[in-house]
């Protein structure tokens, strides 16, 4: 599929979540991925002798691995005793912001295979409880990842892109850009805000309804960025949504990685 600048409605949130200050320290590290070409791996480890449950967080398309989201979710996770490892995509360590993945994701999806195979090298990973998840652009890989997986325990799709890329219709594209979710028995969470274009509820809700073997739904407010952008509290209410999708995210992980 093709992956056009509407991605780029995030950016006014990452340029104003830039300035949040940075409290999780990890590990950097660079894992080589099979066509050559280095991702950038970020790795938070608990405290402890371990072994720890793990999951993998893949960035958006310009959402890097050390915005709020993933970050914050991140310090979350570890306090409870689940490490995370996020990751920037090949073409960001390469061109940043600039950089653009491919059409059909192979790319990616092969960058992301790398670092889950990186992360079950890691010492102390209870290889056993290791998930996935992933923000827009990662949630499409995420997901294929996983699909792909059968060892892997659970997933998230966080602000998951539930229309049509490739047109202007904006039509519902829930299933087709998710493939075979209805069939999907594991623990699954779709987490999205309520005034997302990129993900509107109603295809949220219909794509959920679907799966076979249910999955977990949380709608929070704000946009694809959970950015509420009006009102005299806009600022105060961003950050409320914010916090609300992190602590869903941390919730559901610290839940189904027992």
């Amino acid at each position: 599929m093709k992956t056009p600048a509407l991605f780029a409605l995030t950016l006014g949130v990452i340029l104003c979540a830039s300035l949040l200050p940075s409290t999780t320290m990890a590990a950097d590290r660079r894992v080589a991925t099979p066509r050559g070409l280095p991702v950038e791996m970020l790795v938070d480890m608990p405290d402890g002798p371990g072994p720890f449950p793990a999951l993998v967080l893949a960035p958006g398309q310009g959402y890097h691995a050390r915005l709020p989201l993933l970050e914050r979710t991140s310090k979350d996770l570890t306090s409870r005793g689940v490490a995370v490892i996020r990751f920037n995509w090949a073409y960001f360590v390469k061109d940043g912001n600039k950089g653009t993945p491919a059409d059909d994701l192979a790319t990616e999806v092969e960058d992301m295979k790398a670092v889950l195979s990186e992360t079950r090298k890691l010492p102390r990973i209870d290889l056993d409880r290791v998930a996935v998840a992933g923000k827009s652009l990662g949630s499409l890989v995420a997901w294929r990842v996983f699909r792909a997986d059968a060892a892997l325990r659970s997933a998230a799709l966080l602000t998951p892109v539930c229309i049509d890329m490739t047109s202007d219709s904006r039509r519902d594209a829930a299933l087709t850009n998710h493939p075979d979710i209805a069939s999907n028995t594991r623990p699954l969470l779709l987490l999205a805000g309520d005034a997302d274009a990129i993900c509107p509820v109603r295809f949220l809700y219909g794509a959920a309804a679907t799966i076979s073997g249910g999955a977990r739904v949380v709608v929070v407010g704000g946009d694809h960025g959970f950015a509420t952008k009006a009102g005299p509290n806009a600022a105060q209410d961003s950050e409320a949504n914010m916090a609300l999708a992190i602590r869903a995210t941390a919730d559901f992980f610290a839940a189904t990685l027992k």
